[in-house]
């Protein structure tokens, strides 16, 4: 898809940027600008952002054996979420190495977190700048799923690799839902007839569920039919909206102080760029950032 006219400079290099992040031979001109924010945010969600956040176990966190071998493991992973350590080599090799495996084209790479918002973590950490992956396998295969926020992280349930597809992590994930009063659809009945593991492969398969639990229906899996993130779709489509709603409003300062508060300079020099997965504006006169939200309400 060529690039719109009316696209000024700003959002040309932002193009650039993305590209030259993602690697590759990748030509901005023929992506939309939704296209090519979506493809950096399948990499960039795969991390977590180092911050400090509240732990909270979900209620059905503690059930089963695995979860009771590996406490001082889980309460060492719970400690470091807390203090806001960085968390990427309790994360899957593949998570800062994308695009190197075969399965990096399925289900952007993690079908827990494209699925479920999910990340896994192993008890075990690796050395992410090493040549090779070096990680001492827990003889279990034990894996920590859980839910990251900004300021909170819900420890959902300890399993293992098998959990992705035999119907224990879509379980925790709609039993947590179900219990907070998440993804819940009022007015709606949910549907009875259908597993867990049947769940999870129709989720596989790029088919969303709702499940009934406590007179409820819990949304399941969230995925397009070739098995990406809805949710990431839905962040990328929303930041290139905001771009293309606030980028003409930038070169008016009048309009740009209105929308961006007293700080912004006489002549100011913007930028449009991602921290992380958070679409940010910078002023660089004033060395000033500005956050926009990377989702709708």
């Amino acid at each position: 898809m060529p690039v719109p006219d009316a696209e000024g400079p700003r959002v040309v290099r932002l193009r650039h940027a993305l590209v030259a992040e993602l690697g590759g031979d990748i030509d901005p001109q023929r992506q939309s600008l939704g296209d090519l924010i979506y493809r950096y945010l399948v990499r960039a969600r795969r991390l977590i952002p180092t911050a400090k956040r509240h732990v909270f176990f979900v209620r059905r966190f503690w059930d089963g054996g695995l979860v009771t071998r590996h406490l001082d493991k889980v309460f060492a992973l719970a400690r470091l979420v807390g203090e806001g350590a960085d968390l990427t080599p309790y994360l899957s090799g593949r998570a800062h190495r994308p695009g190197k495996h075969p399965h990096d084209a399925q289900h952007d790479g993690d079908f827990g977190l494209a699925a479920y918002d999910v990340h896994h973590l192993h008890f075990d950490p690796v050395d992410p700048a090493g040549p090779r992956k070096v990680r001492q396998q827990d003889k279990e295969d034990a894996l920590l799923f859980a839910t990251f926020g900004r300021e909170h992280a819900a420890f959902i349930m300890v399993g293992t690799h098998k959990s992705f597809h035999d119907g224990t992590l879509e379980s925790a994930v709609v039993q947590a839902r179900a219990d907070a009063g998440h993804m819940v659809l009022n007015g709606i009945k949910g549907e009875s007839n259908f597993t867990s593991l049947q769940r999870t492969r129709m989720g596989l398969r790029g088919v969303n569920t709702a499940v009934a639990i406590g007179g409820q229906a819990v949304i399941s899996s969230m995925v397009m039919g070739n098995g990406s993130s809805m949710r990431t779709r839905r962040i990328a489509d929303f930041a290139a909206w905001r771009i293309k709603d606030v980028d003409p409003i930038l070169d008016d300062i009048e309009r740009a102080r209105a929308l961006l508060g007293p700080r912004v300079p006489d002549d100011p020099d913007f930028s449009w760029g991602f921290d992380q997965t958070r679409l940010v504006l910078v002023e660089a006169k004033s060395r000033t950032g500005f956050n926009f939200a990377d989702q709708p309400n």
